[in-house]
């Protein structure tokens, strides 16, 4: 459920993150994790609070995959489309 509930938090962030240049994540003890920044055309790359990359996301027709710092598959989102 845990898993479930931060792929679902990643995905959300993700296309906030396209959206803008650059976006802070903080945990609920309001520390920073890292950022969110726009990496390419649909992508956005997630770095920790020391700038090293933890994961990276791509959005393409409703879908968004997220890929660990070694550029493997690790968990596939599928959202629904707004009409």
């Amino acid at each position: 459920m845990k898993t479930a509930a931060m792929i679902f938090a990643l995905a959300l962030v993700s296309s906030q993150a396209l959206a803008q240049e650059q976006t802070r994540i903080y945990g609920p003890d309001g520390r920073s994790l890292g950022t969110a920044a726009p990496y390419g055309i649909g992508s956005v790359r997630y770095r920790d609070s020391r700038g090293h990359t933890n994961f990276t996301t791509t959005t393409m027709n409703g879908v968004t995959r997220i890929y660990d710092s070694g550029g493997h598959l690790t968990a596939t989102v599928i959202g629904s489309r707004r009409r």
